[in-house]
């Protein structure tokens, strides 16, 4: 079974759960010789699993073609509509997305050059950006949009693949957009590696008259000002930032694939933050930060997944942007025309509340049954649970050490579960 081959690998992986692993505070030298090996190590295992299933998937289900999107090139412009947008994207402005408009009004939704990189001058660190603290710096140096870009276009079968070289203060990046004409939301990465004492950005100016963020994080969804103590505020998401005209409604959502940072800089224009390279907080040049011992490099190349969607009038839960996040970032995992897996998994367990999601599915580790964990983004007081082509025999209320704590009622193989909070786990028994 698959999990008793991840099983090792897990194992292996819980122990990087300890604070100067996940922050990246350990020394350069701990990171090359004992962290990196282990990730890699553990990632190779998981493309191994992944792709086995996949092939399963293929096997059993199949893959169902969508729609293609429309494109052509003139000039140096390429030009993309879908039955959701149209969008234009100019190799003399670096490569970025020159004109966006959401059908069906086709009105024009960006101010300026959208999915542009930004490189930033930044004397922080772990802790800080180098705005943050008195004699720092967090500077912008120059933009992807101020010198042309090479830009290929090729179209695999309902995908469109767009990608993009550019040059960003003297380094090179690269970006990718698949586009599909039956889905409203545009996948994108970048691929580069930040300078020491960089920061890269990318910016989004939009028409939208909008002045806070809303995003989500652990436990919940915040609405952020514009600004609170420093200029710009880079406030912490989870995986999605949504801003909003504050006369028509409508607006735009960011999917980001983490660690999510956004700022509104202006009204109307988000910055998410892609690539740093601060080892440490100085001021003035020189000095340390009291208190900020932590110091380290990143110099290697890294890749950023995220994704937009231009939403309609209505707030994050009209738009239903818990869910939508969940597609468009896991579909980072997969190669771009693979069969979806995690929407295999959650037509295996169903609930019957629409903001009420199956997170994660699992054999158990400790008993019998499968182990299935809810989030309550509705803050429904119970929900109904059922298993496609199995009809739950028991079912028991857990904790998340698989703990059972109390037995749940069972109606025709309908599960009637109390949501206590924001998350709930169950066993399941068949």
């Amino acid at each position: 079974p698959v999990h008793e081959e991840l099983r090792p690998i897990w194992d292996k992986v819980v122990l990087s759960n300890h604070h100067d692993f996940i922050t990246g505070t350990s020394p350069d030298r701990i990171w090359l010789a004992e962290q990196r090996p282990l990730l890699r190590e553990a990632e190779q295992v998981v493309d191994g699993t992944i792709a086995g299933a996949l092939a399963t998937a293929r096997a059993a289900v199949g893959l169902v073609p969508g729609i293609a999107p429309r494109w052509r090139r003139i000039g140096s412009r390429i030009e993309v509509t879908t039955a959701h947008y149209g969008l234009v994207i100019d190799e003399q402005v670096g490569g970025c997305i020159v004109s966006w408009r959401a059908w069906p009004d086709g009105e024009e939704l960006l101010a300026g050059p959208a999915n542009d990189l930004v490189a930033y001058r930044d004397s922080g660190g772990l802790w800080r950006l180098g705005h943050e603290f008195r004699g720092g710096t967090f500077r912008e140096l120059c933009r992807a949009s101020t010198a042309p870009a090479s830009v290929g276009a090729v179209l695999k079968g309902d995908l469109l693949e767009i990608e993009i070289a550019s040059s960003l203060c003297d380094r090179r990046f690269l970006r990718r957009l698949w586009l599909r004409g039956d889905s409203p939301i545009v996948r994108l990465q970048i691929t580069g590696a930040a300078a020491r004492r960089r920061t890269i950005t990318c910016r989004f100016p939009t028409r939208l008259a909008a002045s806070a963020l809303t995003m989500n994080v652990p436990g919940g969804v915040v609405t952020r000002p514009q600004h609170k103590l420093y200029r710009p505020t880079f406030w912490p998401a989870r995986s999605f930032v949504h801003w909003r005209d504050r006369d028509h409604g409508g607006g735009v959502a960011a999917f980001l694939g983490g660690p999510a940072c956004a700022a509104l800089t202006e009204q109307g224009t988000v910055e998410w933050l892609v690539l740093r390279h601060a080892p440490r907080e100085r001021a003035f040049g020189c000095l340390p930060i009291l208190a900020h011992p932590a110091s380290g490099t990143d110099p290697q190349e890294a890749v950023f997944d995220y994704a937009v969607l231009l939403t309609p009038r209505g707030d994050y839960r009209e738009n239903r942007l818990p869910q939508r996040v969940r597609r468009a970032l896991r579909a980072a995992m997969f190669p771009p025309r693979a069969q979806d897996l995690d929407d295999l998994a959650n037509s295996v367990v169903v609930t019957d509340h629409d903001d009420v999601l199956v997170s994660a599915l699992k054999p158990a580790s400790h008993g019998e049954g499968l182990i299935v964990r809810l989030r309550n983004y509705a803050r429904a007081e119970t929900v109904g649970v059922r298993c496609a082509g199995r009809p739950v025999r028991v079912a028991r209320l857990c904790d998340a050490l698989e703990r059972d704590l109390a037995e749940l009622t069972v109606t025709q193989g309908r599960v009637h579960v109390p949501l206590p909070g924001a998350i709930a786990t169950l066993r399941l028994l068949f």
